[in-house]
């Protein structure tokens, strides 16, 4: 995939360029040619003598985030750490719907070898929010769209830049990852049971969030908008505030009676729904996975 090319020097394609490979005139315009394009943002600078070049679609998608400083920063950022290990970056949550307020993280899954270690925190000090961001292998990324059910939410919601065309085939949640996501739930629930009153309200607002993830998954809904929405309609808004401190300060008995009432009861409907469930094409994907994985022990 070319990205640019002139009389004077050779096509240079997406991926890594090392100005050291080149010499004479080609060497100079070249040198040019990078400046320019790292200028009108075609390009990044790695380090001296060394230049990225995105695909043009995330060339272009990059271009169109520059009057959103934070994401813009964040996703160049992440170009200059990985370029020739980066497969793809994720922007996702509240800063990649837009609804963010001065409380958000900004939160970013990138796929790419290494592990960036450090770069968050740089991000945070340098663009005055959290950042939180998590690298992961890419057979990891493949597995977890399979058992994590908020992956598809994010794929959906999220702004994404894909350098390795990963998520062009996307495996289908599997029924393990809706085992997986009831029996955090149910996780939370008993650590409510267990909890004094502050922190029993917010265990089960956990659970809630969770099942009702669940839920809008089996409908094939992957806007977290609506969950959001739905989750406000039940708990009431003062439950989104609880998740973020995680205590539940000021409940009543009578609050958090319905909220376990309410948790009980679309555990059981989910519980049902999930047995019966066939196995996806995911499932499949991560027996392989496994059987593989012991085959190299």
């Amino acid at each position: 995939m070319i990205l640019m090319q002139t009389p004077k020097f050779s096509a240079v394609k997406q991926g890594i360029v090392e100005l050291k490979r080149y010499r004479g005139k080609e060497y100079s315009h070249l040198k040019v040619a990078l400046g320019r394009s790292v200028k009108k943002g075609g390009a990044i600078k790695v380090s001296r003598g060394v230049y990225f070049i995105p695909s043009p679609e995330n060339v272009s998608k990059l271009l169109s985030l520059a009057d959103r400083r934070v994401i813009y920063q964040v996703v160049k950022s992440v170009y200059e750490e990985f370029h020739r290990d980066l497969k793809l970056v994720l922007i996702y949550g509240s800063y990649a719907r837009g609804d963010f307020d001065p409380k958000s993280d900004v939160d970013v899954l990138v796929v790419a070898g290494g592990d960036g270690r450090g770069l968050a925190d740089r991000l945070s000090k340098k663009l005055g929010v959290k950042v939180d961001l998590k690298v992961i292998a890419e057979p990891y990324f493949k597995r977890l769209m399979v058992v994590e059910p908020k992956v598809h939410f994010w794929l959906k919601e999220g702004i994404v830049f894909d350098e390795a065309g990963i998520v062009k085939d996307v495996y289908p949640l599997g029924r393990i990852g809706i085992y997986e996501a009831l029996r955090n739930a149910h996780t939370q629930i008993e650590l409510s049971q267990e909890a004094d009153i502050p922190e029993k309200g917010y265990y089960l607002l956990v659970a809630l969030r969770e099942l009702l993830t669940v839920k809008h998954v089996l409908d094939l809904d992957f806007d977290y908008r609506n969950v959001k929405d739905e989750f406000v309609g039940v708990a009431g808004r003062s439950a989104l505030e609880i998740l973020r401190s995680k205590r539940g300060t000021g409940v009543s008995g009578e609050q958090l009676k319905g909220w376990k009432k309410l948790v009980d009861e679309l555990y059981l409907e989910l519980e049902q729904r999930h047995k019966g469930l066939g196995e996806s094409i995911g499932d499949l994907y991560i027996k392989k996975f496994v059987r593989g994985r012991r085959e190299q022990t």
